[in-house]
């Protein structure tokens, strides 16, 4: 359960296709402000060995060009029904 911490608070972009934190804007103070108040809270946490080693085999075998259009790809992707969706109806 995670602790009452009280987090940074953090722009939220707003598009018509998304909304995403976007870490990516901030300072590098903000930065590290925003990801140490997260591991205080227990929301953020380093990912065990195989998943780094998992990452390290797909870096490996994608260069970054292919790993933007995989991305792109998988962005693009919908689920139907929407996860929303199938969250309430495993609620009735």
């Amino acid at each position: 359960m995670a602790r009452n911490v009280a987090l940074p608070i953090v722009k939220i972009e707003k598009s018509r296709k998304s909304r995403a934190a976007s870490l990516n804007s901030l300072s590098q103070d903000e930065r590290e402000r925003v990801l140490g108040a997260l591991q205080k809270a227990g929301l953020l946490a380093e990912p065990p060995s195989e998943m780094r080693r998992a990452a390290e085999k797909y870096d490996a075998r994608h260069s970054p060009v292919e790993q933007a259009r995989l991305l792109a790809e998988l962005r693009r992707l919908r689920l139907k029904p929407s996860l929303s969706e199938t969250i309430l109806q495993n609620r009735k």
